[in-house]
């Protein structure tokens, strides 16, 4: 057994045992309970796939003009409930291939780092599935602007620049990693995550 695969069954076995513990403890409380309990564990063993995302930020800024007309705003609330349907049907659908593909991720990093290799590429079922992520935020961003006025939207940063300044921030702390990393809390603080995965802190 290579140190590769002993980490990655390490990580796979932890992750099973947490999964198995939260379901046990979720079946006995009451509904409400139930799934609170369920998304907290979530937010934290999945801290990237569940912190805020872009287009999350660029509505609630924009719900928040002193200019905005009332009309104007009862549209950005029915996109913003919009998006956050989708996002969730996303980041359910993301949860699974995460699952499946992260302690293998993890052995691929391993490997391009023992090999000295720190350019990405070859099949990434999780960075594809956040790419594709990424279109989502960016067409729900691309509708908001559309109602704002020119300077309502020329205060708001879109998505692909907020990613772009994460990459070069990460790029600038050295980082590198097969998911990329370089998490972020809801206050806009630096969260390490572990390179090559989720960036779960639990796992």
């Amino acid at each position: 057994l290579s140190l590769h695969d002993g980490e990655m069954i390490r990580r796979k076995n932890i992750r099973d045992v947490n999964e198995t513990f939260v379901v046990t403890v979720a079946d006995v409380l009451e509904a409400a309970l139930s799934q609170e309990f369920v998304n907290s564990y979530r937010k934290k063993a999945f801290s990237r796939l569940y912190r805020t995302t872009p287009t999350q930020r660029v509505y609630d800024q924009a719900l928040k003009f002193d200019n905005l007309d009332p009309d104007v705003a009862e549209a950005v609330i029915e996109m913003q409930l919009s998006y956050e349907i989708e996002l969730a049907i996303a980041n359910e659908q993301m949860l699974y291939v995460i699952m499946a593909n992260e302690p293998k991720q993890r052995r691929r990093w391993l490997e391009r780092i023992a090999n000295r290799d720190f350019q990405r590429g070859g099949n990434d079922p999780i960075r594809e599935g956040y790419e594709s992520r990424d279109k989502l935020d960016d067409k729900y961003y691309d509708q908001l602007i559309s109602i704002l006025t020119p300077d309502q939207a020329e205060t708001l940063k879109s998505p692909k620049a907020q990613r772009d300044e994460q990459r070069r921030e990460r790029r600038q702390g050295g980082r590198f990693g097969g998911d990329g990393g370089g998490n972020r809390d809801r206050g806009g603080r630096n969260r390490r995550g572990r390179g090559g995965s989720d960036g779960a802190d639990t796992h």
